[in-house]
């Protein structure tokens, strides 16, 4: 039997960090055959239309990094099936 983690909605830089840590150990421990990150794993929030809060100040660079830091521990935890899956937070980017 295969297994699969299955998460969304992190949306970076706005993600819960330790929510995003038990979510990455847990993978890191169980070693499934896959995982799917289902939408809005970004926030995109520089992109937005809505309204800015002016204290926020993360560019759409420091946001792509930390996801990508996020994708590479998955990588690293062995998961041969990797699939990432665009929400309507990372269309922004479109």
């Amino acid at each position: 039997m295969k297994t699969y983690v299955i998460t969304n909605d992190w949306q970076v830089p706005f993600q819960d960090p330790k929510a995003v840590e038990l979510v990455l150990r847990f993978i890191e421990d169980l070693k499934p055959n896959g995982v799917v990150l289902n939408g809005d794993i970004a926030d995109a929030y520089p992109l937005s239309s809505y309204d800015k809060d002016p204290s926020q100040i993360t560019t759409i660079y420091e946001e792509a990094d930390q996801c990508i830091e996020y994708m590479q521990r998955i990588k690293e935890a062995g998961v041969k099936e990797r699939w990432f899956i665009e929400g309507n937070h990372e269309d922004r980017m479109r």
